[in-house]
Order: structure tokens, then sequence, then C-alpha cells
């Protein structure tokens, strides 16, 4: 009896292989997926067992996904008929979301280089905005041999329209308009800097720790040069500052001599 072929294993290591790109970085849900053999041509398949009965693949199954197609419903891997009409495939049922990606890749007259790399382009762009869009009500992708159609509802804003964002130059900065268009917040980092207490005070105002502390903030920010004061930065000192360097430079120099 011939040994079983793990089909996650081996699609793991080709999109690893022709894509650059790791299954870890794609979501896969945590089900068991079984090895998928559809009766149309031959694939390398896995799916969910939402997927075993019937599997959506080709351009005219489309409809009958979006309408139909059971929650749960998972599809990951490669398929194809005939002499090009091969991709790769991702199609996903959750409970406000439906993602049907065949994508083109392995047919004899097709660039398979190029097709490559806009595959994981796309992907990596696809996920980072599908991630920012978790609490949408609906989101329904279809990108199908350069067919597309996206249709998504977030808050009280609707995105609806025919068009594969897969075949642009640049996904991303699609992604980003329909984000712009949908008002989704951009989170910004924000840097928060703690200033000293002694920080815009004079010197003699300073309490004698505040005092030290400034001291010591002065001597990592200057060197000293024999007979000479540089300053690392580009801000002009201020009189306290000319003072207080010329009073660490006398310490200093007594201290030497002693």
């Amino acid at each position: 009896m011939p040994e079983k072929i793990d089909y996650l294993k081996k699609i793991r290591e080709l999109t690893q292989e022709y894509f650059q790109i790791s299954l870890d970085d794609i979501p896969i849900p945590e089900t068991e997926l079984v090895n998928i053999e559809p009766d149309r041509a031959d694939g390398l398949l896995v799916g969910s067992k939402e997927a075993l009965n019937y599997q959506y693949l080709v351009q005219g199954d489309i409809t009958p996904f979006l309408n139909k197609a059971p929650e749960g419903y998972f599809l990951i891997g490669f398929w194809g008929h005939g002499f090009n009409s091969y991709g790769f495939y991702y199609s996903r049922v959750e409970p406000n979301s439906r993602i049907f990606f065949r994508l083109p890749y392995g047919g004899a007259y097709m660039n398979n280089k190029r097709e490559a790399i806009r595959i994981k382009n796309f992907l990596i762009n696809f996920f980072e905005f599908k991630n920012k869009l978790k609490t949408a009500t609906t989101f329904n992708v279809v990108e199908s041999m350069g067919e597309g159609f996206h249709e998504i509802k977030y808050k009280d804003q609707t995105v609806k329209f025919k068009g594969s964002v897969y075949r642009q130059r640049n996904p991303e900065k699609h992604f980003q308009k329909i984000l712009k268009s949908l008002k989704v917040p951009t989170k910004r980092h924000q840097h928060i800097i703690k200033l000293p207490s002694w920080a815009g005070k004079k010197y003699e105002d300073m309490t004698p720790k505040e005092q030290e502390e400034y001291q010591e903030h002065l001597r990592r920010k200057f060197t000293w040069e024999p007979g000479d004061l540089k300053k690392v930065g580009h801000e002009p000192l201020t009189e306290d500052e000319k003072k207080l360097v010329e009073s660490i430079k006398k310490q200093e120099e007594d201290v030497n001599k002693e």
C-alpha cells in the first residue's frame, strides 16, 4: 500500500519555494485539515471537512461560493486544468467574511516568475489590510484570474466594487485607499519622552540633586579637547550652560593636578 502523502506539508514546502512565503504568515483555521482530491482534474489541496463534498474551483463557482458556501469552508493549495488554467488557491468562509482567491500560477503560458512575485506581494499586503478590519460586519473579497470583487462594510461605511487589486502594480496603495474611504483610523505610535525634573529650570533654581543630574547630563553631552570645548550637537550654549561648563572643566583640571 503506497504511503499517504501529507498534502499540507507539501503545500508548505511549495509556497516557501515558489513565493518565499511561510504558511505561518497566512491565516489558517485551527480545525483539522484533510487532503482534498477533486473529481475535476488533479491538484494539491487541503481543506476543512466542509470542503470535502464540493470544492469551489473555477470562475463559474464564484457566485455559488459567495451565496451558499458553508461556514467553516476552507481550502488552500494548487489546482488547475488544461494547459493554462492553473493557480494558487486560498478560500475561506467565516461568520462575516468570504474570501475566494484563485491566483494564476503554474500554467504553461504564464510568466510564473512574475506571478510568484505578485502573489507574495499581494498576500502579504492583503492580510495586513484584513487585519485592520477585524470588526467589519461584511468582508467579501474575490480575486480570480484577473477578476475581482470587493464588498466591505465597516461601521456605517460601505465599499463595493468590481476589479482586481491583485493586478495592480502597487496593491498596498489600493488597500490604503479602501481603508481611507472606510474611515478606518490609523494608529500611530506615540513616543512619550519623559523630561527630567530640572528641564526648563535655571541652574540656581535647581535642587542639589537636580544640579548633580544636570552636571552629569552635560558631561555626557560635551567632549573635551586640549584647551578647547567641543559641543556634541547643534544648539548654541546658553549663558548658564557656558558658566556651568567652565565650572565643570575647572573641577576636572583641579582633580588632575592633585
